[in-house]
């Protein structure tokens, strides 16, 4: 849990490496910043995989969320489940929900 201060310069990420005997705090032998090559994503489009509480809290917060009841839609169809993959930059699944994803989906959203 370091630190960040925010800039107006868009596209940087902090990036933390451990070092063995190496204080931060103390020792100021490594200063600088690196510019990534590409610009950070400004919006990721996030999906809420989960049970009915978690469902609940994603829409309050304005996030897309699908049930258990319509991941059983899908019958592991490999085009839905791809097309489903292709709408999202990443998932969030609930801790009970994360194992029943792959007979729900198969393993089509680890491929897409």
């Amino acid at each position: 849990d370091a630190d960040v201060t925010t800039a107006d310069a868009q596209g940087y990420t902090p990036l933390h490496h451990l070092a063995k005997n190496y204080d931060p705090r103390k020792d100021k032998r490594f200063k600088g910043s690196v510019v990534l090559p590409t610009q950070c994503k400004r919006k990721m489009k996030l999906c809420v995989l989960g049970n009915v509480k978690h469902c609940e809290a994603a829409e309050e917060l304005g996030l897309d969320s699908l049930g258990e009841d319509k991941l059983k839609t899908f019958k592991r169809n490999k085009k839905l489940v791809k097309a489903l993959a292709a709408q999202y930059d990443a998932f969030l699944a609930s801790d009970n929900l994360i194992k029943q994803i792959p007979r729900l989906l198969g393993p089509g959203l680890n491929k897409a």
